[in-house]
């Protein structure tokens, strides 16, 4: 069975609201960066439903990086787990509110933003790891600064790296790399990804951010976290191959949490 993106209706929309309010959950918030066409990943966590706008507490970055200052009408992905399924949606921002208060809380700021009319549900076990089976050739390139920066010729100033994915999720994925490449990338780097999954497959393509990595000497084992995927047609078409990917892979090797 193919995996898929369902797409809500308004009453599950409200329903997957009001529990994500009433628990607290944490969100991932996707932004644009002023000028880019690159996505990052903050943290922040849904804190109330007020008519037709939602609460959340303004969105961290990683730790050493500067916060980030919304305006009203960024656009903004938002994502969040709740049981079995990971709920994504693309809004708009309203505005800061300073001083919120819930009942007997002391008061704090917020961002408000825009509440879906849209959302769609994934499988959560679409984002556990799968290694890639044996017999299975998955081939990635990638380059720095995200997607549409893919360089249209041979560059040495604007380099493509090549290696095997070994194995991916729809969160991520890590490639067999030659450990040179772990002297150029910085933690947190955002880079552009190619993707085959086989011979005459076509490929698939997506913003990555560089995470971690493993040298092993004559080679390095280089971790990335996909971002953005969500926030485009192009970016949820990704997506869908990507999962189904998981899936077919999944049923022939051991899946391992992310």
């Amino acid at each position: 069975m193919t995996t898929s993106i369902q797409e809500l209706q308004h009453p599950q929309i409200d329903e997957a609201i009001r529990a994500a309010v009433d628990k607290g959950i944490p969100v991932t918030v996707t932004v644009q960066p002023d000028g880019q066409d690159t996505w990052i990943n903050l943290h922040s966590r849904l804190i109330a439903c007020q008519d037709s706008q939602l609460l959340i507490e303004p969105p961290t970055a990683q730790e050493g990086e500067p916060p980030r200052a919304f305006r009203p009408s960024d656009r903004i992905g938002v994502s969040f787990k709740l049981k079995h399924h990971k709920h994504i949606f693309n809004t708009v921002v309203l505005g800061e509110r300073k001083g919120w208060r819930a009942g007997p809380s002391p008061a704090s700021d917020a961002l408000a933003i825009s509440s879906p009319t849209r959302m769609q549900r994934l499988q959560r076990r679409a984002f556990q790891r799968v290694d890639v089976p044996p017999g299975k050739i998955v081939r990635g390139s990638f380059w720095m600064g995200g997607r549409k920066a893919e360089p249209k010729g041979a560059d040495p100033a604007c380099p493509i790296w090549s290696g095997a994915v070994t194995n991916i999720s729809a969160g991520g994925l890590q490639m067999r790399v030659d450990s040179k490449v772990t002297h150029v990338l910085d933690v947190g780097d955002v880079v552009g990804l190619r993707i085959v999954f086989g011979p005459g497959e076509a490929a698939v393509y997506a913003d990555a951010q560089y995470r971690h990595y493993d040298d092993f000497g004559d080679h390095a084992v280089i971790g990335f976290q996909l971002v953005g995927l969500a926030e485009t047609p192009e970016g949820l078409q990704a997506l869908r191959v990507i999962m189904d990917r998981v899936q077919q892979y999944g049923r022939l090797s051991q899946p391992r949490d992310v």
